[in-house]
Order: C-alpha cells, then sequence, then structure tokens
C-alpha cells in the first residue's frame, strides 16, 4: 500500500498493522527531509488498485469518517467517481503504481509488470492511462522553461 505522506499524517499506524503482520508492505509517498523541508508539498494522489494484470480500478476511493458528509449540519457524503479498466491498460496503471513505489523506495522488477502487449482486448475502445506527478525540482536550483517568445513591433 502506498500513502501520500502529507494526506495521510494523522492516520493512525495501527490502521495498517493487520496488513503488515501479513507480509503486506506499506510506504508512504514523499515525507519530509529535513533537507529540504518544502517537498512534502510534492503530493501523490493517485488511488489505484491492480489485481494480478487483469483489472484496475482508478477512483477518488476515499475512506475516512469527513467523507461520509455530516446530516445534521447539512453536508452530504461526498462522492466518488471510479472506472474499472480491463485489457492493455491494465498495464499503464500498474506502470504508473511502480514508478510511485520505486520513488518511496520500494521495488517492483519490470519483469513483475505486465506489458500492454501482452494483455488481450477488454472491449471495442481504446483507452490508455496517462499518469503524471509533479517531478522534485533539480538540486542545482529552480529551472524554468518556456517557448521562444518573439518580439513584433513597428519600427
Amino acid at each position: 500500500m502506498l500513502c501520500d505522506w502529507f494526506g495521510c499524517w494523522s492516520t493512525p499506524r495501527r490502521l495498517f498493522r493487520d496488513l503488515r503482520r501479513s507480509g503486506g508492505e506499506v510506504r508512504y509517498f514523499n515525507p519530509p527531509r529535513p533537507i529540504d523541508p518544502f517537498a512534502a508539498v510534492r503530493r501523490n494522489h493517485r488511488k489505484v488498485i491492480s489485481v494480478d494484470g487483469a483489472v484496475s480500478f482508478i477512483s477518488g476511493l476515499c475512506i475516512a469518517d469527513p467523507w461520509m458528509g455530516d446530516s445534521e449540519r447539512g453536508v452530504p457524503p461526498w462522492r466518488d467517481t471510479g472506472v474499472e479498466l480491463r485489457g492493455p491498460a491494465v498495464a499503464d496503471a500498474e506502470q504508473a503504481f511502480a514508478s510511485s513505489w520505486r520513488e518511496s523506495g520500494g521495488t517492483i522488477g519490470d519483469d513483475e509488470l505486465p506489458a500492454r502487449e501482452g494483455i488481450a482486448a477488454a472491449g471495442t475502445q481504446g483507452v490508455r492511462v496517462i499518469a503524471s506527478t509533479p517531478r522534485p525540482r533539480p538540486s542545482s536550483g529552480w529551472t524554468c522553461s518556456s517557448p521562444p517568445l518573439r518580439a513584433s513591433g513597428s519600427g
């Protein structure tokens, strides 16, 4: 299980006790580091469940009491939307997870990930998962890039 450190900082660690006792791993994405205290604001909000290279669920998947709403205060429950993926797009979802897992210190060998070409199509529509996450800034300082500017004027 990979958790966003900033989003889960107050989650009691005992919540994961049974998972760990059963051999599962829990890692935290981008925990604070003394050498770069503001790095923790680079978040990972991915919520992905992949099962055996056959199916992936991409969703809001927020599990906490505040998401249940508060009828006494007129706050409705949060509505999460999710999709179930089958077919080659499952490989994309697993690759996205593996990338974040590795960045968090975990190991997943490329040979453990399914290849898009090895998963049969599961419908008539093409689907591709496009995974992105903010990249850490270079250690040499901030960088900025922009398209070339063209000057124009009348003389």
